[in-house]
This record gives C-alpha cells, sequence and structure tokens, in this order.
C-alpha cells in the first residue's frame, strides 16, 4: 500500500476468513468508502458470507462472491437493499492485485457482492459504484489458488448466478470444485486519531475529586471517634461498681476480724473465772 494511503487515519477492520485453500486476511478501510464499509462489515460479523462461494473466479481479472445462503430472512433483506454511492478519494484509490471493491452495476447499486481484484485493473474505480472498500492483506497467495470454472455466462461456462440464489445444490452438483469460504471473524481496529485521542482524553487529567475509597475513610474514622466515647464511659460506669464491691469486702474482713477478737476475749474471761 503506499505511503499515502497509510496515512488515511479512519475506522478500520480485519476481516480473517477460513477458506477451502487456506486463510485469507482482508482489511477495509472506512475513509476508503464509508457506506461500503459499514455494509460489509456489518454482514461479515453476522455470518452473511460463511459458507458461501466464490462463484465467479476469472484469471488475471478477478474472483467475485457474495450470495449467501444464510437462513436469515432480516438479514438477507437488509443484504439485498442497496446502499449510497460514496465518493471517490484525490487521488482515487488505485486498482492494484488484491484491491476489494463492490460489484455494482450502476449508481447506487452496491447490495452484498465483492470482488477481488486478481491484477492491476487502472480501468476500475472510475465510477462511484467501484470505489474500493480495502485490500487483502495476508493470503493472495491463497486468492489465486481459488478453482475457476471460467466467467459467468455469456462470457464464459462457469455457475449462473440467478440459480445460486436458490441454494448451495447448484454449485455442489454442477461446479463440485469451487471454493467458499468456511467461517469469517471479524476485527474492528483502533486508529492513530483514536488512540491519541484517549491519551488526550480530558477525563484522564487529574482532578481535585477525591476518589471513592477515599471517601469511605473520614466515614471509618468518624465511627471509631464515636465509638472511643462509648468504651470510656462503659469504663467510668464500671468504677464505681468495683469500688463498692472492694468497700463491702473490706467491711465484711473489719468485721470478721472483729468478731474473731471478740471470741478470743470471752474465751480469756472464761478461763479467769
Amino acid at each position: 500500500m503506499s505511503a499515502a494511503l497509510e496515512e488515511l487515519d479512519a475506522e478500520e477492520a480485519l476481516i480473517r476468513c477460513g477458506t477451502t485453500k487456506g486463510e485469507i486476511v482482508m482489511h477495509f478501510y472506512r475513509k476508503w468508502s464509508l457506506h461500503g464499509y459499514d455494509r460489509a462489515v456489518a454482514l461479515y460479523e453476522h455470518g452473511f458470507y460463511d459458507h458461501s462461494h466464490f462463484f465467479r473466479t476469472v484469471p488475471n481479472f478477478l474472483v467475485q462472491f457474495g450470495i449467501s445462503y444464510t437462513d436469515d430472512v432480516e438479514l438477507q433483506k437488509k443484504a439485498r437493499t442497496t446502499i449510497p454511492d460514496d465518493p471517490q478519494l484525490d487521488p482515487p484509490i488505485p486498482f492494484d492485485v488484491g484491491t476489494i471493491s463492490y460489484a455494482g452495476s450502476g449508481p447506487n447499486s452496491r447490495t452484498s457482492q465483492l470482488f477481488i481484484a486478481y491484477a492491476g485493473l487502472p480501468s476500475f474505480g472510475t465510477q462511484l459504484w467501484e470505489t474500493p472498500i480495502g485490500e487483502i492483506e495476508e493470503g493472495m497467495d491463497v486468492v489465486e489458488k481459488f478453482y475457476s470454472y471460467g466467467d459467468m455466462p455469456p462470457w464464459g461456462k462457469g455457475p449462473v448466478q440467478q440459480k445460486i440464489h436458490g441454494g448451495p445444490s447448484y454449485i455442489e452438483e454442477n461446479f463440485p470444485l469451487t471454493d467458499k469460504f468456511i467461517t469469517c471473524h471479524v476485527q474492528r481496529l483502533q486508529t492513530a486519531d483514536e488512540r491519541d485521542a484517549e491519551l488526550t482524553d480530558p477525563t484522564d487529567d487529574v482532578t481535585d475529586e477525591v476518589p471513592p475509597e477515599l471517601l469511605e475513610r473520614p466515614e471509618q474514622l468518624r465511627l471509631a471517634e464515636t465509638k472511643k466515647p462509648e468504651i470510656k464511659a462503659l469504663s467510668s460506669s464500671k468504677t464505681p461498681t468495683m469500688s463498692a464491691v472492694a468497700a463491702v469486702a473490706f467491711l465484711a474482713i473489719v468485721w470478721w476480724w472483729w468478731r474473731w477478737l471478740s471470741g478470743r476475749s470471752q474465751q480469756k474471761s472464761s478461763k479467769s473465772v
């Protein structure tokens, strides 16, 4: 990819797909085609392309796909709805080997069918509905191994598009070597602009706001302070009780001591008599 294209910071996504020939990774750029990007990424995230065939494979030209076998009626309905054309970038994205775009048929005609360029196609991209949405990041050698039955009629003897909509059996029975997706997984990427925005996020600045965990500490201190007087009060309330007990014990000892002395005095008196 050219240096000029590397400078285009926008939302991006990696689409990692298993195929019958191996794994491929597609890199989509929202900056290239806003509506095209949003539609394709959404369809991939919902499994629309899983198990679908590369039904038009023409060496040195392109490989086309995008007719789904999903049973999800709402997803099929969404995929058939056309999206608006996107403006071309200045300068336009060149159609190099591995460039990915929609297979449109006129203004505002894009739906779900995409193609990958097998070769540089300078005549492509001149129309708004041909605006690229991405490129093959990894696995172009895998894409080049897809089996070809030739172009679709009337230019060749490959599969007829209209018959593919009836389900996979048409291709599996009549064109069994046709390659297909297995499953795909989407990874949305964070761009340089988004990373910079996070680094300068004002919510990350130091503020005078006290963290919640510190707000709990004064309450704990207040609880401790309220408990301390209770402990002191409890100690002071016990002090008179302990003094009274000691006084009673002392008086008891004195009383017993007095009785003991009185007893001895009586014994001496009786002996003297």
